[in-house]
């Protein structure tokens, strides 16, 4: 109801007292600053930005946003502008930037958008209902931008859990209990879901990334890594990348081989993942790209145009 009338929400915990959070939250409505907000031009075509609704600005909030953009044919600089009321009349508020076509370096932004997609699907679980297809979603994201989610935990705690068990495309779920709709259990998912909805920078999602890590360590797990954004799993003395699926099509390259240099200056996006492991599979939708000591020095170049543009398509919209 919040969501929909663009209102606030404040969590009450178990033996909290119910007035001073109301009063905190009467305080707070009290003085609007901006009303009515919407997104209304930007120089690239936006997708996903989250929230959806962009909620009510309040004195003493700030609002940050989080979206994708259709990758342009090369940089495109422009304003950004947000629409909103004030005062009973309509303003508007620019601020210029930069749609790079390539990657700038700022590996942490698309794990910030990933995070507020998460406490957006996961919120949804509670007024649509826990359904196969929202729940595969909320994995498929968990995994590819290594964040934790109540469908995912079982990566960093189930010691015995292959991590070909979870890829998409056939690998069995675990088994997740229904989501709790009163009581502490229910405060604390609504409480982590709003988290994540709301996380801004890169030392909030940190610790929320921490947490799921410290249940890792405590097992004394070592087989589990987050690299650049994403989840691999140690299996037989290879690094495999969470998100790949069963059947996909395999691209074995030698390190340090012609070809190995070829892919990496067509797709530089793979230069965290090969700096980190000597041995990796790494996952571009139906493709994976595995290093190996017995792989190919030699690539074609329609080969090599066919991995960068199986990373592109993976990536199709940048955060």
């Amino acid at each position: 109801l919040t969501e929909a009338a663009r209102g606030t929400t404040t969590y009450v915990e178990p033996g909290e007292s119910v007035e001073r959070s109301l009063s905190l939250l009467a305080n707070k409505i009290r003085h609007p600053v901006l009303t009515d907000l919407a997104l209304a031009g930007a120089p690239v075509r936006l997708r996903e930005v989250y929230p959806v609704e962009i909620p009510d600005v309040f004195a003493g909030e700030e609002l940050v946003l989080f979206g994708r953009y259709e990758r342009p044919d090369g940089d495109e600089e422009g304003d950004v502008t947000i629409r909103g009321r004030r005062a009973g009349r309509t303003e508007t508020f620019s601020v210029e930037a930069t749609f790079p076509a390539a990657d700038d370096g700022d590996a942490f932004l698309p794990r910030l958008w990933a995070s507020r997609k998460l406490g957006f699907l996961t919120r949804r679980t509670w007024t649509e209902g826990e359904n196969p297809e929202l729940i595969e979603e909320i994995r498929r994201v968990a995994l590819r931008y290594g964040l934790p989610s109540p469908y995912t935990s079982y990566l960093v705690t189930e010691p015995d859990f292959a991590v070909a068990q979870g890829r998409n495309g056939g690998g069995r779920v675990a088994a997740s209990a229904p989501a709790p709709t009163e009581g502490a259990a229910a405060v604390r998912r609504a409480e982590e879901a709003r988290r994540m909805r709301d996380v801004a920078s890169a030392s909030e999602l940190k610790a929320l990334a921490d947490e799921a890590d410290d249940a890792a360590l405590d097992a004394g797990r070592g087989d589990v890594r987050r690299v650049a954004g994403r989840l691999f799993r140690l299996d037989d003395g290879v690094w495999t990348d969470a998100t790949e699926a069963e059947g996909s099509r395999v691209i074995t390259l030698k390190p340090y081989g012609r070809a190995y240099f070829d892919v990496l200056r067509a797709v530089p996006e793979l230069r965290p993942y090969w700096s980190a492991f000597e041995r990796v599979r790494v996952s571009a939708g139906e493709l994976v790209i595995a290093l190996a000591p017995d792989g190919d020095e030699r690539l074609s170049g329609d080969e090599i145009h066919e991995i960068a543009d199986a990373f592109r398509r993976g990536d199709d919209a940048r955060p």
